[in-house]
């Protein structure tokens, strides 16, 4: 019989083959009357089967420890227990395995490992298995601290942290699908900095890998939202009409480099234009505007404001030098005007200019006064922007000087005929002589403007004669009256 196998008394058959082939052996048996009877038999033994088994082992994790995770088998010579190696292939990195199975390390490597396993009990049977050991990848989990909403023009500093995997070593972040806010970035250590470029919202995936491989992934979202943009001053400085205007407009909020445009619709002041921010020009019409003004920052913000400006008045002063004007004598002056802008029109505003001088537009005084006295009246000016001024003056307009001939009388002779007639010049109008002082010699008499008759009286007699002009005016001159009672020698016979 095979050597382990023997044969009981019984007939019972047992013990354990260390042997492999067909035996063959004659078996005798005896009753109790000592009858015998013989019968040759065959005995084959077999390889016996055994069958590995990784069912114990469990799972295997990048970076985690395994501290016993075993081999098992069955069939054989299980008394004995089985001696394990392999036959083909390797553990994953990190593992290394025991005679009696047992596995155990830090697996390095994600991944899978095809082997062959040999499990040997101590009669030199063996069993094979051809497996795949995995090793898994370990729950890596990602989250952000400070990774908020924002506005365009914000900085940013996120941090980005992992649990889990193997994080003696650190762990390695990329952005896997998508893309971050623009004008950040985003490093391999897991910062998002920079300052937000653009409005709208971005979605993004961070992927963090360990050192063994194992990854985790998360789903971030970044709303970023248009700064609130306002024009700083929105009253702004006035303006006057017809003069040089100047402002630079300036906002906040958003990033500190800004667009502005006036709105669709809306209008500045007449002569006034918006380029780089400035307002500026020569405004042309008085009056209370508001306007509509969009700025625009580098980053896309937007924002609308309502702007006002008052343009005034321009501050005019009329003046003129008017002297003093001669009754019926040709007359001239000019009325001139400072500030404002443009053409200046003049007009009298109130009173009354001196009989027989206009006013005209271009501000010229002219005529040929015909009365005597002192006007007062207002002159009002308008420039070409609609500014205007009024100013009150006075024109004295005076008689022309009256003189009076002869300015001496010639002498009369007593008995003879005498005959003067007095002439007079300047003034104004009609003359009225008259003739005063004593009383004129017998025989004579004033008329008109004659003196006249036959002197029935020698003598010296002192007169005055006055004339008086349509306008008052008056002069006067002393004359004597000599009659002779002979003929003056000194005249012609």
């Amino acid at each position: 019989m095979p050597d382990g196998i023997e044969l009981a008394s019984d007939g019972t058959l047992s013990g354990t083959a260390t042997e492999i082939g067909d035996f063959t052996f004659t078996v005798e048996v005896t009753d109790g009357l000592g009858d015998t009877a013989t019968e040759k038999l065959t005995l084959t033994v077999n390889y016996a089967t055994i069958t590995v088994s990784t069912s114990s082992l469990g799972s295997f994790t990048a970076g985690t420890e395994v501290t016993s995770s075993t081999l098992t088998a069955s069939g054989g010579d299980e008394d004995d227990g089985y001696t394990f190696s392999i036959l083909t292939g390797s553990l994953p990195t990190g593992l290394e395995m025991a005679d009696d199975g047992t596995i155990t390390g830090t697996s390095t490597e994600v991944g899978s490992s095809v082997i062959g396993l040999v499990a040997e009990d101590s009669l030199g049977y063996s069993g094979i298995l051809i497996t795949t050991i995995t090793v898994a990848s370990a729950d890596v989990t990602v989250s952000a601290s400070d990774l908020d909403d924002g506005t365009a023009g914000d900085s940013v500093s996120a941090t980005f942290s992992a649990s889990g995997g193997y994080d003696d070593g650190g762990y390695t972040y990329t952005v896997s699908s998508s893309t971050v806010p623009t004008g950040l970035t985003f490093s391999t250590t897991g910062t998002l900095s920079g300052t937000l470029e653009e409005v709208g919202t971005f979605s993004f995936i961070v992927t963090v890998e360990d050192d063994y491989g194992s990854t985790g992934s998360e789903s971030f979202e970044v709303t970023v939202s248009s700064a609130t943009l306002t024009i700083s001053d929105t009253a702004l400085a006035s303006a006057t009409a017809g003069s040089t205007y100047s402002t630079t407009l300036s906002a906040t909020g958003g990033s500190d480099t800004y667009t502005y445009a006036l709105a669709t619709g809306s209008e500045l002041p007449a002569g006034l234009e918006l380029a780089s921010g400035v307002i500026s020009g020569t405004p042309t019409a008085v009056g209370c505007y508001s306007f509509t003004i969009n700025v625009t920052d580098s980053y896309g913000s937007t924002g609308v404001s309502t702007l006002y400006l008052e343009v005034q008045e321009a501050t005019l002063t009329v003046s003129a030098t008017l002297g003093t004007a001669t009754a019926n004598t040709a007359y001239s002056a000019s009325f001139s005007t400072t500030g404002g802008s443009g053409t200046y029109t003049y007009s009298l505003d109130s009173g009354t200019m001196p009989t027989g001088l206009t006013l005209s537009n271009d501000g010229k005084l002219t005529g040929t006064p015909t009365h005597v006295g002192t006007s007062t009246f207002t002159v009002a000016v308008e420039d070409s922007n609609n500014s205007t001024a009024s100013a009150e003056f006075a024109l004295t307009v005076v008689s022309a000087d009256l003189t009076i001939s002869p300015s001496s009388l010639p002498t009369a002779t007593l008995n003879s005929a005498y005959s003067v007639t007095f002439v007079a010049t300047g003034g104004n109008g009609d003359y009225d002589y008259k003739l005063g002082g004593a009383d004129l010699p017998d025989g004579l008499s004033f008329s008109g403007t004659t003196l006249s008759g036959t002197p029935t009286t020698a003598g010296s007699t002192e007169l005055t004669m006055t004339v008086t002009d349509t306008n008052g005016s008056h002069a006067s001159i002393s004359l004597t009256l000599v009659v002779s009672a002979l003929p003056d020698p000194t005249e012609d016979a």
